[in-house]
C-alpha cells in the first residue's frame, strides 16, 4: 500500500523512518529509512486481508521524533484474468483474448486493462481499457516485424489483479506502390516502394494470366524496380512481389500488366456502299513501316492487295460488287532491313450493301394512301423493305418487307392532308438493307364525315358534321333544290365548328347539301346530303268534345299544300291497349275517334302529310272520361217569351252537377251554358229571346266526365206587353207630386194613370198622357200623405202590368215656405207588380231614397255596393270581388253564380254610412278576430256609394267594419262600428229582429219556421225560415216527388213509360231530394220489341236451338229452357235457364231492354237485385 506525508523543511531533519508490524505483534515486518526530501513511500511484501500498524517518525542528528501510528487493513486478492491468447497477427496489428475470472459477482469487475509495449523498449507503453463484460482487444498501428509485450489486468472498483503476460511478434509489411513502365512487345518494367521492416530481399514471381508456369527472381533489399524481358507480345501477365526477411515473407504484393502487340488491332468497317468498303484500326505499339491490306470473295479466287505507309491508319477499297461477302486482312510490316518481319494479322468479314432501288415515284394518292412504285435494285434481291414517316411524326412510321417481284405497293391508313416520306429498302440475303430510294408525298384533304339532319322544320334544317382529319381552314356549304343552281351559306361555318343553320327553306321540299372542307387553297372531296323540309306542323289543337270513348279534336290547317292528316291515339300507358290512327282528308280541321277506352289518358299527335313527307307531330294528352249515364226525362215544365224551367231525373250515382248548353236552332246567337249542382233537378233558363227555337243540350258531370247529352227542342213563348219602367219623382210639395218614367219597348197607344190614399179607392188622373209622355203631375193631394200611384201602358184595349211607386206629400209649411222643386226626406218606394211570365205574382225592385233634411238640390238615390267574398285560403286570407248595383235592387236576387257557393250558405250583411260629398272614394276595412283565423281585409268603393252589402262573411263571427272617406291622400273615418255577420248595420248601429217573407204565397216567416208551398213550376215544395240577418228561406221536395206534371208524397207508387215505351213501376223515395227508383213493371215482360203478360210463353231462337220462354214479370224478368236443335233432342248444354242477372256466357247474347236488364241504370234507383 502507498503512504503519504508532508516533508518538514527543518534543518535538523536528516530522514524520516517507516515502519510496519502486525496488529498485536512486536517483530517489525518492514523497517526502512527515506531522506528528507521524501514525502511518499510504498509497502510491498503484505498478505492480503490483514491489519497492520503502520508508523512513520521523523529522524534528526540528535534521534527521533515520535512517530505517527495508522491502522491500515489490506484487502483481499483479486483474481486474475485467464487463458491470455493472441491471434489475428499482421504486420501492424493483432488481436489479444482473454477468458474472464471467476468471481462472485462479475458485475462487480470494472475494467480490464491491457497495456503493450515492443520488447526491446519498455519506455512506450500503451494502454487499452476495455469494459467488465469484453473478453477481447484489437491492437492497431504496431510495428511490423516487431515483438511486443502484452498484459491484462481485472480491476476491481480501484483495485488491480496480478497481470498476466504474453508476447507475440508482427509480421513483415509487404512492398507496396506497385506499378509498371517501359512497356513493350516483349517486356516491361516493375517498380514498387520497400516495406517499413527491416528486410533480406525480395522475391519477384510473375506467369501469364492464361499460362499458370511460374518464373522467380531473387532481389536484393536494395532494389525498388526491376525489368522483365523475353515476354510474350500482346500477353498479359500477374506480377507477385514478396519481402523476404530470413524465412519469413511476407504478404505479395500482386498486379497484372500486359505485353504490347506488334499487329494492328480493332479492325473495323466504317463505312459500306454497294461497290466501296471504309476499313480503320489502330495502330500498333510498335514502330511500323508500312500495311500490307488484301481483300478477296470467300468464293476461293485470290485476293487482291494493296500497301499503305505506316502512318496511315484507314483505307478506302473501291471496285467491289455489291451484295458480296468480302474478307478484308491487315499486316503491320516493321522495318527490319531487306527481310521484313510481318505482324499478326489482323482480318474482318464485311459483306457489301445492296444498290438501291431506281426509279422511285409515287404514282396515286388518297386521304389516307399512297401508291408507289420503283424499279428493281441490281444485284441478287432477296425482298424490299417500304417505310412511310409522317413529317413530324417520326415515331408513327410504318414498314412492311415485301417480296423480291414486287415492285408497286399501295400504302393505306395514312392521315389525310399530311406529308409523307416514303423509303424503298433492297434487302440481301441476310436481310440487310440498302440505302433507301425516298420519295415526299402529300395525302389528299379529308372530306367531312357522317353529314346529319337535325331541327328540320319547314323553312329551316340543322346540318352537322364530323369534322375531317387534319388542319381545316375554312368550311364551305352548298344547298340545292332539284334543277336549281346550288347556293353557298354565308358568312361560311368558321373552322372550328362543325355544324350549320340553313334558314329560308322552301317547305316540303327535298335539298342536296355539300359539305367541303379547305386547307389553304386545297378542298377536300364533298360531303354530300339530302334532306326534304318538315311539313309545316298543324297549330292551335283543342278538344271540342270529350266523352267516355269520343273525342272531338280541331286544329288550325298549316299554311303549305297537303295530300292529308294522320291523327293517332297512344294509350299513355302502353299495357292499356292498341293505338288508333285516323288519316283524313287534307280540307279536314277536325277529327272525331269514337271507341276509345273509357276512362283512358291517351297522347294525340295530329300529323300533317305530303306525299311521303310528314310533319312534326301537333301533340296533346287527353284523357277520356268515366262513363257516367245521361240525365233522364227532361222536360220543359215551363216557358215564358225568355226562360224555360227545366225538370228532369238521374240515376242514383254520386255526380259533381248538370251542364246545360242551350243554342238557337238558327244559330243567330251564341250558346249559353249553365252549370247546375248535382243536387238539383229543376233549373230555369233564362236571358232568351221570345218566340225563338232553341236545342237544349243537358249533361251529367262527374269531375271532369261528361255523359253523353239529353238533348230537346223547345220554343220560347211570343212576346208580352211590359210595363213602363223606371220611375222617378221630379217634384213633392204638399198637394202635388211630379214624376217621369221610361217607356217598354212595345208599341202603345198611351198611359193610364191612378192613384190613391193608404186604404182608399184608387182615382184616375183626369188627363191620361199620350204614347210620346213620359212624364205627368198630379195635383190636389193632401199634405203629408202616403200615396200610391200606379202606370199603366195601354195598347188599345190591352193594358200592361202596372209599374207603382209609394210616396209622402210634403208637410204643409207653418212660417217659411218650402220650394216647390226641394225634396223632403220621406222614403219613396218604388216597385213594378205583375211581371208577364209570373202569373202576375211579381217580385217588387225597391228603390230607397234619403234626403239631406232640408238642403236643396236633387235628392240623390241611395246606392248600395254588392260585395262578393269567398271562402278564406289556408292563410286566412279572402280577395273580395266588388260588384256596383243599379239603384234597383232585387231583394230576392240569387248570387251563387258569383260566389261559386249556394244562397242559404252565404251570409248578406248590409253596412250603411252617411254620404261625404267631398269625397272621392270610400275605403271600407274589415277586421275580423284574431281567433276566427282570418286576416283583414279592404274594399275601395265609389263615391256614390253610402252602404255595402258583404256577403259570404262566417256566420256569428263579429267584425269591426271601419269606412274612411278618401279625398285626395286625406282620410276622414265616417264609420266605426262592429257588425256580426248575418245583420245589417247603418250609421246608427244594428237591424232589429229577423223573418222571413215569402212573395209567392205573400206570407212572413219567423225564423225557424215552416210551411209548405208549390214552385213557379208546379212542384210541391217544403221551405224553412233560415234568416241570416237577411231573410232567407230555403225550400226542398224532401217530402214530395215530381214526376210528369205530379206531385207524389214519399212512398206512394204510380206507373210511368219509360223513354222506350216500356211500362215501369215507381216508387217515391225523398231523401231530402225528391228522389224516386223505377223498376220494370210486374205485370208485363219485353223481348225484342214485343210484351207479354206474366205467365205467357213464347219461342225464340238461341245459339241455333227453338228455346221456351217464360214471362215472371218485375225484377225476376223471363227466362227461356227447354232448348233443342232441330233434328236432335235436348241440348244438355241449354238446359240451364236463361234469365238477365245470371252470370253465364249466353247472358250477352239475349236482347233485353236496358230497363230490364239493368234496373240499377234508372233515375233514382238505389239498388238493383239481379232477379
Amino acid at each position: 500500500m502507498g503512504l503519504r506525508w508532508t516533508p518538514l523543511t527543518h534543518s535538523a531533519v536528516t530522514g524520516y523512518r517507516i515502519t510496519v508490524v502486525t496488529v498485536g505483534g512486536s517483530q517489525p515486518i518492514v523497517r526502512d529509512t527515506v531522506d528528507r526530501s521524501s514525502g511518499r513511500y510504498t509497502v510491498v511484501g503484505l498478505e492480503p486481508g490483514v491489519d497492520y500498524d503502520i508508523s512513520v517518525a521523523t529522524v534528526t542528528e540528535n534521534g527521533e521524533s515520535t512517530p505517527v501510528t495508522h491502522t491500515m487493513h489490506t484487502q483481499t486478492g483479486v483474481p486474475a484474468p485467464e487463458n491470455l491468447r493472441v491471434g489475428g497477427v499482421g504486420s501492424d496489428h493483432m488481436r489479444v483474448t482473454w477468458s474472464i475470472p471467476s468471481v462472485p459477482t462479475p458485475s462487480q469487475i470494472s475494467r480490464f486493462v491491457v497495456r503493450y509495449h515492443p520488447v526491446a523498449s519498455d519506455e512506450d507503453v500503451r494502454e487499452i481499457n476495455e469494459g467488465g463484460a469484453t473478453n477481447t482487444v484489437l491492437l492497431q498501428n504496431l510495428l511490423p516485424y516487431t515483438e511486443y509485450h502484452i498484459s491484462v489486468v481485472v480491476v476491481f472498483g480501484d483495485r488491480e489483479s496480478v497481470p498476466v503476460t504474453t508476447t507475440q511478434k508482427t509480421t513483415l509489411d509487404s512492398p507496396t506502390g506497385l506499378d509498371f513502365s517501359e512497356i513493350a512487345t516483349n517486356s516491361f518494367t516493375v517498380h514498387w516502394v520497400a516495406p517499413t521492416a527491416v528486410i533480406s530481399g525480395y522475391q519477384l514471381r510473375y506467369e501469364q494470366v492464361n499460362n499458370k508456369r511460374v518464373r522467380e527472381e531473387r532481389l536484393p533489399p536494395s532494389r525498388n524496380h526491376y525489368t522483365l524481358t523475353t515476354l510474350e507480345p500482346d500477353t498479359e501477365y500477374l506480377v507477385s512481389l514478396f519481402a523476404v526477411n530470413a524465412r519469413d515473407e511476407s504478404l505479395p504484393l500482386t498486379g497484372t500488366q500486359g505485353t504490347t502487340s506488334d499487329a494492328p488491332s480493332d479492325l473495323a468497317v466504317v463505312y459500306s456502299e454497294p461497290t466501296k468498303i471504309s476499313i480503320s484500326w489502330d495502330a500498333p505499339s510498335a514502330p511500323v513501316r508500312y500495311y500490307r491490306v488484301t481483300y478477296g470473295t470467300q468464293a476461293g479466287e485470290t485476293p487482291q492487295e494493296f500497301t499503305l505507309p505506316g502512318r496511315e491508319t484507314n483505307a478506302t477499297i473501291t471496285g467491289l460488287s455489291s451484295a458480296t461477302d468480302y474478307t478484308i486482312t491487315v499486316y503491320a510490316v516493321s522495318g527490319r532491313g531487306d527481310s521484313p518481319s510481318y505482324s499478326t494479322p489482323v482480318a474482318v468479314k464485311h459483306t457489301t450493301e445492296m444498290d438501291s432501288p431506281v426509279g422511285l415515284e409515287v404514282t396515286g394518292k388518297t386521304i389516307d394512301s399512297l401508291t408507289v412504285r420503283w424499279s428493281p435494285a441490281p444485284g441478287p434481291v432477296s425482298g424490299y423493305r417500304i417505310s412511310s414517316t409522317p413529317e413530324n411524326q417520326p415515331s408513327d412510321t410504318f414498314s412492311e418487307v415485301l417480296g423480291p417481284a414486287q415492285t408497286e405497293r399501295t400504302i393505306t391508313g395514312l392521315n389525310p392532308s399530311t406529308v409523307y416520306t416514303v423509303r424503298v429498302f433492297a434487302l440481301d440475303k441476310d436481310n440487310k438493307a440498302s440505302p433507301p430510294a425516298v420519295e415526299t408525298a402529300t395525302t389528299d384533304m379529308d372530306a367531312p364525315k357522317q353529314l346529319s339532319f337535325s331541327d328540320v322544320d319547314s323553312t329551316s334544317m340543322r346540318i352537322s358534321w364530323a369534322r375531317p382529319s387534319g388542319t381545316v381552314s375554312k368550311y364551305q356549304v352548298l344547298y340545292s333544290l332539284p334543277g336549281d343552281r346550288e347556293r353557298e351559306l354565308r358568312p361560311a361555318p368558321r373552322p372550328d365548328q362543325s355544324t350549320a343553320l340553313l334558314r329560308g327553306l322552301r317547305p316540303g321540299a327535298v335539298y342536296t347539301v355539300k359539305v367541303i372542307a379547305y386547307q389553304d387553297r386545297r378542298p377536300s372531296r364533298p360531303l354530300v346530303g339530302s334532306q326534304a323540309t318538315a311539313i309545316p306542323a298543324p297549330t292551335d289543337l283543342k278538344v271540342d268534345s270529350l266523352e267516355a270513348t269520343t273525342v272531338v279534336l280541331s286544329w288550325r290547317a298549316p299554311d303549305s299544300q297537303l295530300t292529308g292528316y294522320r291523327v293517332v291515339f297512344h294509350p299513355k300507358d302502353s299495357y292499356q291497349g292498341p293505338a288508333k290512327e285516323l288519316n283524313l282528308a287534307p280540307d279536314t280541321t277536325s277529327a272525331t275517334a269514337s271507341g276509345l277506352m273509357v276512362g283512358t289518358t291517351y297522347i294525340v299527335q295530329v300529323f300533317a302529310l305530303q306525299n311521303t313527307l310528314s310533319s312534326q307531330p301537333l301533340t296533346e294528352e287527353v284523357t277520356t272520361l268515366q262513363e257516367v249515364s245521361a240525365p233522364r226525362q227532361v222536360v220543359v215544365r215551363e216557358r215564358t217569351e225568355n226562360s224555360f224551367t227545366l225538370v228532369w231525373r238521374t240515376k242514383m250515382e254520386p255526380i259533381s252537377g248538370f251542364l246545360i248548353i242551350t243554342t238557337p236552332v238558327d244559330r243567330s246567337s251564341g250558346p249559353i251554358r249553365e252549370v247546375v249542382p248535382g243536387d238539383r233537378k229543376q233549373f230555369t233558363l233564362t236571358g232568351l229571346q221570345p218566340n225563338t227555337a232553341y236545342e237544349i243540350a243537358m249533361y251529367t258531370l262527374k269531375g271532369d266526365a261528361k255523359s253523353p247529352p239529353y238533348i230537346i227542342t223547345e220554343t220560347t213563348a211570343a212576346p208580352a206587353f211590359l210595363p213602363p219602367t223606371n220611375l222617378e219623382f221630379l217634384s213633392l210639395t204638399p198637394t202635388s207630386v211630379s214624376f217621369r218614367w221610361l217607356p217598354p219597348s212595345t208599341r202603345l197607344s198611351g198611359y193610364y194613370i191612378t192613384y190613391e190614399e193608404s186604404g182608399g179607392p184608387p182615382r184616375a188622373l183626369s188627363q191620361s198622357p199620350h204614347a210620346g209622355q213620359t212624364y205627368a203631375t198630379i195635383h190636389g193631394l193632401r199634405p203629408n200623405t202616403r200615396y200610391l200611384i200606379k202606370i199603366y201602358a195601354v195598347q188599345n184595349h190591352r193594358k200592361s202590368p202596372a209599374l207603382e211607386g209609394k210616396v209622402n206629400t210634403k208637410v204643409e209649411p207653418s212660417l217659411i215656405p218650402t220650394s216647390p222643386e226641394e225634396p223632403d226626406t220621406s222614403d219613396i218606394l218604388v216597385t213594378s207588380s205583375g211581371q208577364p211570365g209570373q202569373d202576375g205574382h211579381g217580385q217588387g225592385v225597391e228603390y230607397e231614397y234619403s234626403g239631406t233634411g232640408g238642403g236643396g238640390g236633387t235628392p240623390q238615390p241611395q246606392r248600395e255596393t254588392l260585395v262578393l267574398l269567398p271562402l278564406p285560403d289556408r292563410d286566412g286570407n279572402r280577395i273580395p270581388v266588388v260588384e256596383p248595383q243599379l239603384p234597383a235592387v232585387n231583394p230576392y236576387a240569387f248570387i251563387e253564380q258569383s260566389t261559386g257557393l249556394p244562397q242559404e250558405a252565404q251570409t248578406r250583411t248590409t253596412v250603411r254610412w252617411p254620404a261625404y260629398r267631398q269625397s272621392t272614394a270610400y275605403l271600407v276595412t274589415c277586421r275580423p278576430p284574431s281567433q276566427s283565423g282570418e286576416t283583414e281585409f279592404q274594399m275601395r268603393l265609389p263615391n256614390t256609394a253610402t252602404g255595402a252589402t258583404l256577403v259570404g262573411l262566417s256566420s256569428g263571427v263579429s267584425y269591426n267594419v271601419i269606412v274612411e272617406a278618401l279625398r285626395g291622400l286625406l282620410k276622414e273615418k265616417i264609420l266605426d262600428t262592429y257588425i256580426t255577420a248575418g245583420n245589417s248595420v247603418s250609421e246608427g248601429g244594428a237591424s232589429g229582429s229577423d223573418s222571413c217573407y215569402d212573395a209567392f204565397t205573400a206570407t212572413t216567416h219567423e225564423v225557424g219556421a215552416q210551411w209548405e208551398r208549390m214552385s213557379e213550376t208546379g212542384f210541391k215544395l217544403w221551405c224553412k225560415c233560415l234568416g241570416m240577418g237577411s231573410g232567407h228561406f230555403r225550400c226542398d221536395s224532401s217530402k214530395w216527388c215530381h214526376d210528369n206534371g205530379h206531385n207524389y208524397r214519399v212512398g206512394e207508387k204510380w206507373d210511368r213509360k219509360a223513354d222506350n215505351g216500356h211500362m215501369m213501376s215507381c216508387t217515391c223515395l225523398g231523401n231530402g231530394k225528391g228522389e224516386f227508383k223505377c223498376e220494370p213493371h210486374e205485370s208485363v215482360c219485353y223481348d225484342e220489341g214485343n210484351s207479354y203478360n206474366v205467365g205467357q210463353q213464347w219461342q225464340k231462337e238461341y245459339e241455333g236451338a227453338i228455346c221456351t220462354c217464360s214471362c215472371f214479370g218485375g225484377q225476376q224478368g223471363w227466362r227461356c229452357e227447354n232448348c233443342r236443335k232441330p233434328g236432335t233432342g235436348v241440348d244438355a248444354s241449354l238446359l240451364q235457364p236463361v234469365r238477365y242477372g245470371d252470370n253465364n256466357p249466353f247472358k250477352p247474347k239475349l236482347h233485353c231492354p236496358i230497363e230490364c236488364l239493368r234496373p240499377d241504370l234508372l233515375a233514382d234507383a238505389i239498388h238493383s237485385p239481379l232477379e
